[in-house]
């Protein structure tokens, strides 16, 4: 600004001054309007970071190709934007601090019917308390056909696929004595999840390595500080990437690389689950959520004599609103209840609930 008189140039820097501070206090006030109101259910991008970061721990043989990736922490307590964990001395999501099934179970007089219940973030039903989650609601409005009470072990694990899953219940299934077993199946258990933590695990070394430019470490701390707005922007590369898929057109799951690398393992950690239960003589129930269909599953379940359920919404229960959010497309309480009643319906039919 040469040649600019000193009293015009103040005045210049007082008017840039307040239009930064203006600048700023808009930003703040949208990160705390962000945070308090969580938009679209935005919430998700940082409880996904939180959930990583505090609420899993990598079990003894984690790094094996075909090992559980991680597991959850025993006797936590965690809280989320809009809801908490708690987990029992077996790394079971529990309702409440102190809840959990009693290992070594009773008399035979005083046992429930115990179902244990595996599978990803549809089972655990993320987002919402565990109370509002199917496996609760089933558990409470269901009895078995004995009379007995129904005891459901939710053992669902977010970021699992079917191998993690085998694994997890060869490692714990023994101790928690089930009396059948209910595997919900969804579209992620085709992906590889070792090789989403390989590259996680690379990144972090090189990063130690080589510490990140300036610029990318700046950037971290603002994401940190504003994730709010980082939520804001991370949903709006989301929706518009869902837009450019669905232009290309709906295809086939067994067009995509991912099934044709991922179904084979998912069908021998199948094999693995059905061969657990029947050397223990427990019924295996597969409860079929995977959006789109893949239907090898199926087919599998009907060659080895496994019942199959379609715990898929119909259209018009899609209409009457069983997800979170824009961002967040997991259940929420209604949509849980749903599938709690598919859920009995299934047990129902296999002989196991009461009508």
């Amino acid at each position: 600004m040469r040649g600019m008189s000193s009293p015009r140039r103040r005045s210049w820097l007082v008017r840039a001054a307040l239009v930064g501070a203006g600048l700023a206090l808009a930003l703040l006030a949208l990160e705390a309007w962000a945070r308090l109101a969580n938009p679209f259910g935005i919430c998700l991008y940082p409880d996904n970071i939180r959930y990583v970061n505090a609420a899993i721990e990598l079990p003894p043989g984690a790094q094996h190709p075909l090992g559980r990736l991680f597991e959850h922490r025993k006797s936590l307590e965690l809280s989320f934007t809009e809801f908490a964990l708690h987990t029992d001395a077996h790394g079971l999501r529990v309702p409440e601090r102190g809840a959990g099934p009693r290992v070594p179970r009773g008399t035979e007089r005083e046992r429930a019917l115990r179902v244990l219940c595996l599978g990803d973030s549809v089972t655990f039903a993320w987002g919402i308390e565990e109370r509002d989650g199917w496996v609760r609601v089933l558990e409470r409005t269901a009895r078995a056909r004995d009379g007995r009470a129904l005891e459901c072990l939710n053992a669902g694990h977010p970021k699992y696929n079917t191998i993690q899953e085998a694994d997890w219940l060869a490692a714990h299934g023994d101790v928690l004595e089930p009396d059948a077993v209910v595997l919900t199946y969804v579209v992620n258990d085709v992906e590889d999840q070792y090789a989403v933590y390989e590259r996680l695990m690379a990144e972090s070394a090189a990063a130690a390595q080589t510490p990140p430019p300036w610029s990318a470490r700046a950037q971290q701390w603002l994401r940190v500080r504003l994730h709010g707005i980082d939520g804001l922007l991370t949903l709006q590369r989301a929706l518009r990437d869902a837009d450019t898929g669905a232009q290309r057109g709906p295809g086939a799951v067994e067009s995509l690389p991912e099934y044709e690398r991922g179904w084979p393992g998912s069908r021998d950690a199948l094999e693995r689950i059905r061969g657990w239960c029947e050397a223990r003589g427990l019924p295996l129930l597969v409860f079929d959520a995977s959006v789109p269909r893949i239907g090898a599953l199926r087919a599998w379940c009907e060659e080895r004599g496994v019942r199959w359920t379609d715990l898929c919404f119909t259209p018009a229960e899609w209409e009457q609103g069983v997800v979170i959010s824009k961002a967040d497309s997991h259940f929420n309480a209604r949509g849980n209840a749903a599938m709690a009643a598919k859920a009995a319906a299934a047990l129902r039919a296999a002989g196991l609930l009461a009508d």
